[in-house]
């Protein structure tokens, strides 16, 4: 299978073009091949999965081949990156996988569920739950955040750390105004200036947590920024060096105590 043009350099050639992607989206949505007007979110979100998927490759050739690969879908909406990941990735890269859905809101995690189904991918589940106090399997392979929003983004850092994680591949969204001040800092708080350096800080203190957890994390772009305003990919594989982690938690507690609300 042919690699996505938006792929980052060096993708496995397994890893499946948005094409591919957005024919799996119209089979799990219901939706004729070649029906007249096909909705235009479909290749846009189609384009991001494909991208996700390449990186996601970067970081499984050392996969484990004798049993399933464990992939958890987390903040999943409708779960394309999951039923990608085992429809289309794994297949390619020749691993059996078992997928995890988690999806907060009951109605669209059943969806997920339905067009799991529509689609006949087998080995997905998906489960209707909070991040927070999800069921994540111990160790899971990989942990899968497409532009996971907000608060949803942190509690599936903190999730995936306490899981002990081997891989995070996490593209936040929704950067909350007052989750960071500013204003002890200088940084304009307001505007638009406010509203990049808000994401900067919040993304440098995702990146820094994983860090400090023992990850060897890499901020890239996701795709062309033209794919999505939400770009920037944390991929992170848990390594254990204990002088990166130490060195990158003392910066961590100098970034929250210039940017974090008091109490927090």
């Amino acid at each position: 299978m042919a690699v996505h043009p938006l792929s980052p350099s060096g993708a496995p050639q397994a890893a499946p073009t948005a094409e591919a992607v957005a024919s799996l989206i119209r089979a799990a949505a219901g939706i004729q091949p070649r029906a007249p007007g096909t909705p235009g979110w479909i290749d846009r979100k189609a384009a991001q999965v494909a991208a996700l998927l390449a990186h996601a490759a970067l970081t499984l050739g050392d996969a484990p081949r004798g049993r399933p690969l464990v992939v958890v879908d987390a903040a999943c909406g409708h779960g394309y990156a999951g039923l990608a990941f085992a429809a289309l990735l794994a297949p390619g890269l020749g691993l059996r996988t078992r997928v995890l859905g988690i999806e907060r809101d009951t109605d669209r995690a059943a969806e997920a569920r339905a067009r799991a189904r529509r689609a006949g991918v087998p080995d997905v589940e998906f489960v209707a739950a909070d991040l927070a106090c999800a069921p994540f399997p111990d160790e899971p392979d990989v942990v899968l955040g497409l532009h996971a929003c907000g608060p949803a983004a942190d509690a599936l850092l903190a999730a995936s750390v306490a899981a002990r994680a081997r891989r995070v591949l996490l593209v936040s969204c929704c950067h909350r105004k007052g989750a960071v001040a500013l204003d002890r800092s200088g940084l304009p708080g307001g505007g638009l200036l406010g509203d990049r350096a808000r994401q900067v800080v919040t993304d440098a203190l995702r990146a820094l947590r994983l860090e400090a957890a023992g990850y060897r994390v890499e901020p890239v772009e996701l795709m062309p920024v033209h794919g999505t305003a939400r770009n920037l990919l944390l991929r992170a594989r848990a390594t254990g060096g204990e002088r990166r982690a130490a060195a990158a938690a003392a910066q961590l507690r100098r970034l929250e105590a210039l940017f974090l609300p008091p109490g927090d």
